[in-house]
């Protein structure tokens, strides 16, 4: 690899990490029990994909658009049911707003190292890249990492206060937005990709955390 190449490497990773951990530091500073819970989330991801893939052999050999859509929806089961799992265990009815943040911050931040980062090397290695490519995926990441905040506020409405449609709600969501990939089937552009899911997912963020945030702040005070 070239010295550009590097500069590249180094500048993709850094867009795809910086600010959401960022945000972890801003909010976990000092106190390990936020640390332990952005972990726990971490370690949800990698089990819950470690439980699917199984499953995801046995459709690999599928027509792509089925692969792609049976795919989504055994992520959205699998997240979603061990980020329950896991939050129950950890944190209980106490589910404050700021450790939902740093339990899904931990989940997605896990997820971009692996399926991103870890990778990135490789590809600038074969030279199978482009620039705007590499952007793009950085950007997804960070949308990504959203997302996996969104779910993990809607999951803690669900076990605080035990209603199940919040569970299957983030289900649903989870692998609708994951069911958007088949975009990449019809249109090739990178950039154009991640602004047709970027604008829905950012919506969507918006209004769930906000939501889930004066819920959750409202049962804190009873």
């Amino acid at each position: 690899m070239c010295r550009l190449d590097y500069i590249l490497m180094a500048i993709s990773i850094t867009i795809a990490l910086t600010p959401s951990l960022s945000i972890l530091i801003y909010i976990a500073r000092r106190k390990p029990m936020y640390w332990i819970d952005s972990l726990l989330g971490g370690g949800g991801w990698f089990i819950a994909l470690l439980l699917r893939l199984p499953l995801l052999g046995l459709i690999s050999r599928m027509n792509i658009m089925v692969r792609l859509v049976l795919s989504a929806f055994l992520a959205g089961i699998f997240e979603e049911s061990v980020r329950y799992v896991t939050m129950k265990f950890r944190m209980g009815s106490n589910t404050l707003f700021t450790r939902c943040l740093t339990f899904g911050l931990g989940w997605g931040l896990f997820e971009a190292l692996v399926i991103y980062c870890f990778n990135v090397p490789l590809i600038i290695a074969l030279g199978s890249y482009t620039v705007i490519g590499l952007m793009a995926g950085a950007i997804e990441r960070n949308i990504a990492i959203l997302i996996h905040v969104t779910m993990t506020l809607l999951i803690a409405l669900s076990i605080t206060l035990a209603k199940l449609r919040y569970f299957v709600l983030a289900v649903t969501l989870h692998a609708l937005i994951d069911c958007m990939g088949i975009i990449t089937l019809l249109i090739r552009n990178p950039l154009i990709i991640e602004t047709l899911i970027a604008i829905p997912s950012i919506v969507m963020a918006f209004i769930i955390i906000n939501y889930s945030r004066r819920i959750l702040e409202e049962i804190l005070k009873k």
